[in-house]
């Protein structure tokens, strides 16, 4: 990415009715639609524990306890099992999104890599396309407060990182066409 400008523009291209100060807020509704979908469909008593978690906004508690539940997979239906599987992955996503909010760019580049490479095979293709695209912005901007801070060797790494990923959604975007 040699600009903001360039980065705007391929968030631009990839989502036309999305402008570059509305992402966040889109992906967060589009997040909060997904994870009531599936609570509604939490039948077991452990999945409304997670439930629980998620309405009340405690996103730690709810990674901890919905990582606890897939320790354990045979005391799950399948579809229990995805349940849990999918709202863990809008967990994540969703604390990503809070770290980007408080602008603690390196902390959530850390939760979307983690997303994008874990949780690939649960996670929509379209859902898929979105987290690189937000790992990509957050690492552009975490170079840019690395680089305000005066570290520029930790600036060029983000910059370099936000350019692969860059590649890596372009290249997926011509594969899913």
């Amino acid at each position: 990415l040699s600009s903001f400008q360039e980065l705007q523009l391929l968030v631009m291209r990839l989502r036309p009715d999305l402008g570059h100060h509305a992402l966040a807020g889109a992906e967060e509704r589009a997040l909060g639609e997904e994870i009531l979908a599936y609570l509604q469909n939490a039948q077991s008593k452990t999945l409304a524990e997670g439930q629980k978690f998620i309405k009340t906004g405690n996103l730690d508690e709810a990674q901890a306890h919905l990582e606890g539940v897939l320790q354990q997979p045979n005391s799950l239906t399948a579809d229990e099992l995805k349940t849990a599987k999918l709202l863990l992955a809008s967990t994540l996503s969703k604390m990503g999104l809070n770290k980007l909010r408080l602008r603690k760019f390196d902390e959530a580049a850390v939760i979307f890599e983690q997303l994008i490479s874990d949780w690939s095979a649960v996670i929509s293709n379209e859902r898929l396309q979105k987290l690189m695209l937000f790992h990509a912005c957050t690492l552009y901007e975490a170079g840019k407060q690395h680089r305000e801070n005066g570290d520029w060797g930790e600036a060029k790494k983000r910059f370099e990182a936000a350019k692969e990923t860059k590649k890596c959604l372009i290249y997926s975007s011509s594969i899913t066409a």
